[in-house]
């Protein structure tokens, strides 16, 4: 049967999509569904499309065609109406059978494929009824067992508590359990775990329903877990390792002879304490964890007698009876204190380790020599026992104001007179002059006369050089107000960053001599262009100071101001092709002579822009530092916001220097008189906001 849309244009999906009757004509036909001409033959008179009806829901359609044409009279509807209802009766009983059928079907399924035995036993112990699930569990069929008591086969041993429990379920409404052995046809036996239900009223079973499950694997494994419990004790009674057994509600049961060496408890005493009592306040959280979870307790900590912590890890073994509820729980317990020390000997390393690697990459990133110092005081105090330190930066024979760093340098700033005066004599001085550290504890003075010991501050100090190209640039000092041991992990931690903190400053100090030569470099390049033309002697210089200046004005700073300035040191580079007939002519260029001098920007950017350590920032000035804000400039032609902005901004520069300079051909314009051009000019060249700023 085809499946029909109700989205369809024809009378049975209209009948279903409006739930009602419909009677036609043979006009009604041809007028309402003019494209099922060809459906219709020639002999059809009138028709019928009656719905199918079920609990007040159309479940379908019935269409009747008539050769007579005639319209149908309403004992005839009526009548075809009848025969729909009955025809929907019909479906509907067909769906209830079949229905009933598929339920059948499934319950049999269930009962063939189930792992449980049911069946139903008469009152008598009669077997009545038994599942297939009999064959996989004991080797017999269902057949081989009907008609024979329930209770053969049953371990003699069994058979008179398992006769008890069927007498129970027959006289109570509530279902009984037994676990039991019977006799698998092979011989040997099973154990077996069965819940009779009193059934006896139900007419359909009358009789006792019994589940049955085959537990012999369960029940092995009890006997299992009872013979290791028996082995355990024994093993505790002898072993180094605490054993505790508690039982479901936490009561301690048994505790092996080892309480007394781990933790200095007779195991009676021990055995007065719950599971958690002993715990450190901040492991009882993660013990609990553990317990909630059923997992492994990691390291954490007991306490002793004597108020002490033993750092101890613990297993645990839930220990259930056959239906799964808890019984003991045992408790295995070890020392684990030797490796704890090591384990956090060997964080401590490692976390010491990492504060070294990121201190060199926090080297590497920063440039200041402060913030390299600084940086070094934090982590050295982040890694050591002392808890202030200061650099004393040397500039000669003179101690420079010191940084600080740590909670209590403030406090101890007043403090460090003492070590102005020591750093160039004495054992410091003596340290400090061969390059080395210097370290001091409690019961070591430090000047002369010696100090009255301990010191009540700098009771213990260190003392590490900061060098640079063989010359003293400063020293670091850490301190600590307390008793602490300064151990040789400790010194070659300190020494260790001393030496890092030497090569940073070395590096910072050559990159500042680096930096210093390229601004010669470039100015030199740039001084050497004006030589060819003495009447913009002076350009460079005056060009470069007011570009950085309008550059700070409009927000450039580091690396983008510095590109900057740059780019007005070399932005006449490529003038040095330009013959000297053209770039010295006194008189006005020709059209020929004006299009090599536009040239000029292009042959820079080419003689430039192959060194690497130049920015597109510069090159862009030298590029397109005579582009025009509406287009006229060159060597592009670009306009307004596509010029970029460094060169916008140096045009601005190089436009007021030509006009405040003096040339043959003019003189030199006031400033105010630039200001103005520039302001007059702003919205044909230049920017008004550039204009005013640098007119201020």
């Amino acid at each position: 049967m085809a499946a029909l849309s109700l989205d369809s244009p024809v009378p049975a999906a209209d009948a279903l999509r409006q739930g009602h009757d419909l009677f036609l004509t043979r006009e009604d036909w041809h007028v309402l569904y003019p494209h099922l001409q060809h459906a219709h033959a020639p002999d059809t008179g009138s028709h019928a499309v009656l719905t199918l009806k079920s609990n007040g829901q159309v479940i379908g359609a019935i269409t009747l065609s008539f050769r007579e044409e005639r319209a149908l009279s309403e004992t005839e509807r009526q009548h075809l109406r009848s025969v729909a209802a009955q025809c929907a009766l019909a479906l509907e009983r067909g769906d209830l059978n079949a229905r009933l059928q598929q339920q059948e079907r499934l319950y049999r399924k269930l009962a063939d494929y189930s792992s449980d035995v049911v069946s139903v036993i008469a009152l008598d112990g009669t077997t009545k009824f038994i599942s297939p699930a009999l064959t996989r569990m004991v080797g017999y069929t269902p057949e081989e067992r009907l008609g024979h008591t329930v209770f053969e086969g049953i371990h003699p041993e069994d058979r008179d508590r398992v006769l008890r429990e069927f007498g129970e379920a027959v006289r109570s409404p509530l279902p009984r359990l037994v676990s039991y052995r019977f006799q698998h046809k092979a011989g040997h036996w099973v154990w077996l775990e069965s819940t009779g239900t009193n059934a006896i009223h139900d007419p359909d079973l009358c009789g006792v329903v019994i589940n049955t499950r085959d537990v012999t694997s369960r029940m092995e494994a009890e006997e299992a877990r009872r013979t290791s419990e028996r082995r355990l004790q024994l093993f505790g009674e002898q072993s180094d390792t605490l054993i505790r057994i508690f039982s479901a509600g936490g009561v301690c049961l048994y505790v092996s002879p080892a309480a007394n060496n781990m933790l200095g408890y007779t195991p009676e005493e021990l055995g007065t304490y719950g599971v958690k009592e002993l715990l450190h306040p901040e492991d009882q959280p993660m013990v609990e964890a553990a317990w909630t979870a059923h997992t492994p307790i990691p390291a954490h900590r007991m306490r002793r007698p004597d108020g002490t912590y033993l750092w101890v890890e613990s297993t645990l073994r839930r220990v259930t009876d056959e239906t799964g509820v808890l019984v003991e729980v045992h408790v295995a317990t070890r020392d684990v204190t030797s490796r704890k020390e090591a384990e956090d000997a060997l964080h401590l390393q490692l976390c010491r380790f990492q504060h070294l690697v990121n201190l060199t990459a926090e080297f590497a990133a920063q440039e200041g020599v402060e913030q390299h110092i600084h940086t070094a005081l934090e982590r050295c105090l982040d890694l050591t026992p002392f808890r202030y330190g200061f650099y004393f930066p040397i500039n000669g024979d003179t101690l420079i104001e010191p940084l600080q760093a740590g909670q209590e340098s403030g406090e101890m700033l007043a403090w460090v007179a003492p070590l102005e005066q020591v750093h160039r004599t004495g054992d410091i001085g003596k340290a400090l002059r061969r390059h080395q550290a210097y370290f001091a504890g409690q019961d070591q003075a430090l000047f002369t006369p010696p100090e009255p010991l301990p010191r009540p501050v700098w009771t213990s100090l260190a003392v590490l050089p900061v060098v640079a190209r063989g010359v003293l640039r400063g020293f670091m000092t850490f301190g600590t107000n307390e008793r602490v041991e300064i151990d040789a992990d400790t010194r070659r931690l300190l020494t260790s960053v001393s030496e890092q903190a030497s090569r940073a400053v070395e590096r910072s100090a050559h990159l500042d001599e680096l930096k210093e030569s390229r601004e010669e470099t470039l100015r030199a390049l740039g001084l050497a262009l004006e030589y060819r033309d003495y009447e913009t002697k002076g350009h460079t210089d005056r060009v470069v100071a007011l570009t950085e200046q309008l550059g700070q004005a409009l927000g450039f700073s580091g690396d983008d101001l510095d590109a900057l300035r740059w780019g007005a040191f070399l932005h006449d580079t490529g003038k040095v092709a330009i013959p000297d007939a053209i770039l010295l002519k006194p008189g006005k260029l020709d059209a020929e002579e004006w299009e090599v001098i536009k040239r000029h920007p292009g042959i820079g950017y080419e003689m430039l822009h192959h060194i690497p350590s130049l920015p597109a920032t510069t090159l862009e000035v030298v590029l397109y530092h005579q582009e025009r804000w509406n287009g006229s400039g060159y060597p592009k032609g670009l306009a307004g916001a596509d010029i970029p902005l460094a060169a916008r901004v140096f045009a601005v520069v190089d436009v007021y220097d030509a006009l405040t300079s003096e040339r043959p051909y003019k003189k030199a314009w006031t400033h105010e008189e630039a200001a103005a051009q520039l302001r007059k000019k702003q919205g044909f060249s230049l920017t008004l906001r550039w204009s005013i700023r640098l007119y201020n």
